[in-house]
């Protein structure tokens, strides 16, 4: 049964190491937004990938900075977004991702930056941060994209490993109210009264954050423990009081090495063939 799973922790927890290496289903396919799993010798015989190398702003820098200062969006329309949809439209086409068993997208937080410097492009205000009404359209896109890549993974028997940051979030409290007023511009922002709690959630911004994990078949924190002399990376599969964490599986513990093929034992029944093709796609 395909899976889908998110792999969150801060940057060095292990994510990538832990798809690339421990995946139970291969090849692994990744769609690497973080421009890292080659640099760092994740690229394995089995491991295919397309890297998504355009930067955030196709502008200078000096006149990205001036465009900043003067609150306008970018002169240049912004290529992530795009070729990461088209990406994603070549996943049930290209023969190095339909060989794979598992199809990684690394990561969301470096995703969304370029999903923001998009909508900022077509906005037609012309704002250089986003304004209410924009993180309306970051949340719908965000849910919207993320519901079709996991519809994909699982209509064409995939496991899907989805990797994000993490940061600390508020959250209302039991008997928080949320008042909606209007700005100067005529649009509707929230305000809370009341309590605030505190959590662990994805690195992204907006309503999303709060929403993400849910999504997913699973939801793992990773993180690195140092209280002795040596560090140890770890994968904790349950909830910890302030990570909404979960797994399916009936497991013994709550933390594991970061390793599939240790949380997953005995308890996944497909085998991908082996690599068909080149072993490392072109952008698609």
């Amino acid at each position: 049964m395909a899976r889908s799973v998110c792999l969150m922790g801060p940057p060095g927890s292990g994510k990538s190491t832990m798809i690339a290496r421990t995946a139970l289903n291969r090849p692994v396919h990744f769609i690497d937004i973080d421009r890292k799993v080659q640099s760092c010798g994740l690229d394995l015989p089995d491991v295919t990938v397309w890297e998504i190398a355009e930067s955030l702003t196709e502008d200078s820098m000096a006149d990205r900075l001036k465009a900043l200062v003067d609150n306008r969006k970018p002169k240049s329309a912004p290529q992530g977004w795009p070729l990461f949809s088209k990406m994603v439209d070549e996943l049930p086409k290209r023969k190095e991702a339909m060989a794979a068993g598992t199809w990684a997208i690394d990561s969301y937080t470096r995703l969304q930056d370029h999903l923001k410097r998009q909508i900022l492009y077509l906005d037609d205000r012309g704002a250089s941060n986003l304004s209410p009404r924009n993180y309306g359209a970051l949340l719908s896109m965000l849910e919207e994209a993320t519901s079709q890549l996991i519809d994909l993974a699982k209509a064409y028997g995939k496991d899907l490993v989805v990797t994000v940051h993490e940061k600390v979030s508020e959250v209302p409290g039991p008997g928080t109210k949320v008042v909606h007023e209007r700005n100067k511009q005529g649009e509707v922002e929230r305000e809370f009264i009341g309590s605030m709690d505190m959590k662990i959630t994805p690195s992204i911004e907006g309503q999303f954050s709060l929403k993400m994990l849910s999504y997913f078949d699973e939801a793992y924190g990773l993180y690195v423990d140092a209280s002795s002399s040596r560090p140890v990376w770890k994968c904790r599969v349950m909830p910890d009081g302030r990570r909404d964490l979960r797994t399916s599986l009936k497991v013994e513990h709550t933390d594991f090495p970061c390793d599939f093929r240790e949380i997953w034992q005995g308890q996944t029944t497909k085998q991908s063939p082996q690599p068909v093709g080149p072993r490392r796609g072109t952008q698609a």
